[in-house]
């Protein structure tokens, strides 16, 4: 388990840093000042509220999908309770690099750097709120324990 639980903690944290890498793309394509859209701020107003309500339902669909993939059949096996447990972890976490990516995406629509940013921080807070845990692993991969 503790393995596992290694693997995944190194992917979520790199997934994290990853982030770094946004950054200094936008600000990188920032000092160039480009966009592709240009003068269009109505279209960018408009996109804008569709990522804030598209990043609204990630967060909350990641609670569900989370506690639905972690209800485990009190006789699977430890070593099928540790799989269910890394695939549910990386799922969650790239599901929670995509408000990043969606900032990135309309950075580079609007050319506004600072449209990224609270996609960006958003994002951050929620891959540490979802980081893997070893007490939540070892809680959950018990036979003892049928649900999340």
């Amino acid at each position: 388990m503790k393995k596992a639980y290694r693997l995944a903690m190194i992917t979520s944290a790199s997934l994290l840093f990853s982030m770094v890498f946004y950054v200094i793309i936008v600000e990188i394509i920032a000092l160039q000042e480009k966009s592709i859209l240009g003068e269009r701020a109505l279209m960018v107003g408009i996109i804008r509220w569709l990522f804030i309500a598209l990043v609204a339902s990630i967060s909350i669909g990641i609670r569900y999908i989370r506690s639905s993939m972690l209800r485990f059949d009190s006789s699977l096996s430890v070593g099928k309770r540790i799989g269910k447990l890394f695939k549910t972890t990386i799922m969650v976490t790239a599901l929670c690099e995509v408000p990043a990516i969606l900032g990135m995406v309309l950075f580079f629509i609007g050319g506004n750097r600072w449209d990224f940013y609270p996609f960006l921080f958003f994002s951050a807070l929620l891959i540490v709120l979802y980081f893997p845990r070893f007490d939540y692993w070892q809680e959950n991969a018990s036979s003892h324990s049928s649900s999340p």
